[in-house]
């Protein structure tokens, strides 16, 4: 049953060129979609391919997206991603920075107690410092994490088209095209792996 979701459609063209407004960005594949109709058993991995969407002429790179195909009588059983666009990194920089936060507040309260203007210059740069790197960290893991929870949502969409067309031949989901260009990146070189 198709998907209620409007859909943008991306597919694979004949020489290998994305329709996407990311193209540039993603590895063109050397023909078109191989389909999945005699392919090696076994698991395959496709291409670490990153996940970018260009808005207002600015390419943004979300993170990489890595699939593993799973192939059982010549035909796609299962895909999955251990590598997906996540905000992780950014929260372990969170966290630096809210360390860092705590320990420029214990200097300007000891810089308080000794009362030079020194220690209080010092103590008041260091702060300031320290909160803009807080927000920054913050705003990124805010950012990031909008893309992890797109990924979270979509992928499994992308998946589930990906097994019942047996190919990498799939409709991009509005919201979630960039997702959409490299899931099929990645699975078109897992794919070709296979049929090798």
């Amino acid at each position: 049953m198709k998907n209620m979701r409007t859909r943008k459609i991306a597919l694979i063209a004949g020489v290998g060129a994305l329709v996407s407004p990311v193209a540039a960005a993603v590895p063109a594949f050397a023909s078109g979609p191989v389909h999945a109709a005699g392919m090696k058993d076994g698991s395959f991995s496709g291409s670490v391919v990153p996940v970018i969407e260009v808005v207002k002429g600015v390419p943004t790179n979300y993170g990489n997206l890595q699939l593993i195909v799973g192939v059982s009588g010549g035909q796609i059983t299962s895909i999955t991603w251990p590598i997906s666009p996540n905000a992780n990194a950014y929260r372990a920089k969170a966290k630096v920075a809210a360390k860092a936060l705590t320990k420029a507040k214990a200097a300007v309260k000891k810089a308080k107690k000794t009362k030079t203007k020194a220690d209080d210059k010092m103590a008041a740069k260091v702060l300031k410092k320290a909160n803009a790197a807080v927000k920054k960290a913050d705003a990124d893991v805010a950012y990031h994490s909008n893309s992890e929870i797109i990924s979270n949502i979509f992928l499994p969409s992308y998946r589930d088209e990906a097994i019942t067309a047996q190919s990498a031949a799939i409709a991009s989901i509005t919201g979630a095209s960039a997702t959409g260009v490299s899931f099929k990146a990645s699975l078109q070189a897992a794919i070709t792996k296979a049929t090798k």
